[in-house]
């Protein structure tokens, strides 16, 4: 059939839609839509592509805002159990009453021993996880078309309320003048609206101790807020993470001395100030930061606008903010979600996510996914709706405000 011209039909269903060819669907299966009573289901198991075409259809909306699919995904192990590590139907106690029949553990077991060599096929294939191994986690051309000169935006006079900032530090005194050591990096967005950002500058230096990039946070909050009358009175959320036990109270004395004003730090809690990333929230940091490109929530401000504050590098060469992007395609090219899956199916798997290959680092990276997600932990906070899919609640944040009249 190549055609469904002439066909009346009330039900449809495409099985393996994932593997199915796009003209099968938009020539046969989608006409069937005009029928005000047809029903469309699309199953699939998970192909080895990183983002499937049936992901691209979850997020289709008709004139009204409401998407056209509902969209499910099910598989044998959990979302809580998954972000544990777990690979194993056997060792994730929630998802037995959907577990087929036919896969006894016993058969499982078998399949496992035949996918020896090919782990990260067999938990996909046979669980239905969204996992791969060691393979790039942001696809080539998602990265091209994210840097795309014709994909920027300029950034209008229009009033905001609110400026973003990430900061990821240098944790702790390295040799500058050698390569492969940690940078300080440091991004800024605003929003659009309410789910997309539009980021206007990136900072990122090999230094030698927090007192040699201090000048240049200071500098970049200033030059972010002269972006347009719009920004000049914009409150600045600050991003500060402090994995390393960095605790950020040092460079607020440094910004009030600065005459740093209207500011707030987001994931305050007790005494300390920053945002932590354990392995969980790494994950759906990732994730978040890749759905948000496939959908077009992030945006680079036009290259007359997007900045930094540097402007020499380590080994005293000329750079721009174009080159600090380049850094970050660069970062994002390689970066990658590794499974390691033991030879035991009852042991959690390893996952990790990880830009870093021969001595090269991903720290540019892994800043922009601390802005895309810590940012939107700060909107859910607020209430704003929560438009990607990824839960934020986990996090257990609170702003600390310091706030000082401009």
């Amino acid at each position: 059939m190549h055609t469904t011209r002439g066909v009346t039909a009330q039900f449809c269903l495409v099985d393996e839609s994932d593997f199915t060819p796009s003209a099968v669907k938009f020539d046969l299966v989608f006409p069937l839509l005009t029928i005000d009573e047809a029903v469309t289901l699309l199953i699939s198991s998970q192909s080895d592509k990183q983002s499937s075409e049936n992901d691209e259809f979850e997020h289709v909306a008709d004139v009204t805002g409401e998407t056209i699919f509902s969209y499910k995904r099910f598989a044998l192990v959990c979302d809580a159990c998954q972000i544990a590590g777990v690979r194993s139907a056997d060792a994730c106690p929630h998802m037995q009453h959907i577990r087929p029949e036919h896969q006894s553990a016993r058969k499982l077991a078998q399949l496992e021993q035949l996918y020896k060599t090919r782990k990260d096929a067999f938990v996909r294939e046979n669980l239905g996880l969204d996992e791969s191994s060691h393979e790039t986690w942001f696809e080539p051309d998602l990265v091209d078309h994210f840097f795309r000169t014709n994909n920027r935006i300029r950034i209008n006079n229009e009033f905001y309320s609110t400026i973003y900032v990430a900061i990821d530090p240098c944790g702790g005194k390295k040799d500058p003048k050698k390569e492969g050591k940690s940078e300080y990096v440091m991004w800024s967005a605003l929003p659009k609206h309410d789910d997309f950002l539009v980021l206007t500058g990136l900072d990122a230096l090999q230094v030698s101790g927090k007192h040699d990039y201090a000048p240049h946070i200071i500098a970049h909050l200033k030059k972010v807020r002269t972006l347009g009358d719009g920004t000049r009175r914009a409150r600045i959320i600050i991003e500060f993470e402090n994995n390393s036990n960095m605790d950020a109270s040092w460079l607020d004395d440094e910004l009030k001395r600065a005459g740093i004003t209207n500011y707030e730090w987001f994931g305050a809690k007790e005494l300390k100030m920053g945002v932590g990333t354990d392995n969980a929230v790494k994950r759906n940091m990732a994730v978040l930061t890749r759905r948000m490109m496939q959908t077009g929530k992030i945006f680079i401000a036009d290259e007359s606008q997007f900045f930094t504050t540097m402007t020499k590098d380590w080994k005293g060469h000329p750079i721009t903010a174009e080159d600090n992007l380049r850094k970050c395609r660069e970062q994002l090219g390689r970066y990658k979600q590794i499974v390691e899956v033991g030879n035991d199916p009852t042991k959690p798997a390893t996952i990790t996510f990880s830009g870093k290959e021969n001595g090269q680092q991903d720290d540019v990276a892994v800043a922009l996914q601390l802005l895309c997600y810590h940012t939107k932990a700060h909107r859910d906070s607020l209430g704003a709706a929560s438009a990607y899919g990824i839960s934020t609640t986990s996090t257990n944040v609170r702003s600390l405000n310091t706030t000082h009249k401009p």
